[in-house]
């Protein structure tokens, strides 16, 4: 059985991809009915969605948008520290993480280090990135990342669509 984690960006700079990121993680919760499936939202910090995933995207950002980590800025290397030690003890070879962020965040100094030590939990960790490729170079310390990751360009329907292939759900 496959297991999987979503590591859901809701903050400030992901506003405008946030619809797209829900529907992927309501989708991915419909399909993965046979998987284990464990949802996590973050932006300066980090915290397990507890609830069902609803189907409706309005009741869903509701949810959210309800939620003290909605629209605030991002720092990811605290949201991971947060997940790594984490007492529910989710995380270990075979579970396979998915991150969906813009990868814009505080301290990217410090992330590496917390991409490494996931890394060393995981059986894979899998970056869905709205923004494109030809913008990563932008992105402070984003190659240190990739060593990490598979980061995949997301930032158009069919790339999407073209990564939730290669997930195997």
């Amino acid at each position: 059985m496959n297991k999987y984690l979503t590591f859901c960006d809701i903050s400030s700079s992901m506003y405008k991809f946030s619809s797209l990121a829900l529907q992927f993680i309501i989708g991915l919760s419909s399909v993965g009915k046979n998987s284990n499936l464990f949802n996590y939202i973050f932006s300066e910090d980090s915290e397990r969605i507890k609830s069902d995933v609803p189907s409706n995207i309005s009741a869903f950002e509701s949810i959210l948008k309800g939620n003290h980590l909605w629209g605030k800025g991002t720092n990811i290397d605290n949201s991971l520290k947060t997940l790594l030690s984490s007492k529910q003890r989710i995380l270990n070879s075979s579970l396979s993480v998915i991150i969906i962020s813009d990868a814009k965040t505080v301290d990217f100094d410090k992330l590496p280090s917390s991409m490494k030590a996931l890394n060393l939990k995981v059986k894979s960790i899998i970056w869905l990135n709205p923004i494109p490729q030809k913008d990563w170079s932008s992105i402070p310390n984003i190659e240190a990342i990739k060593y990490y990751c598979t980061m995949l360009d997301c930032s158009t329907l069919e790339q999407l669509a073209s990564a939730c292939a290669l997930l195997k759900i």
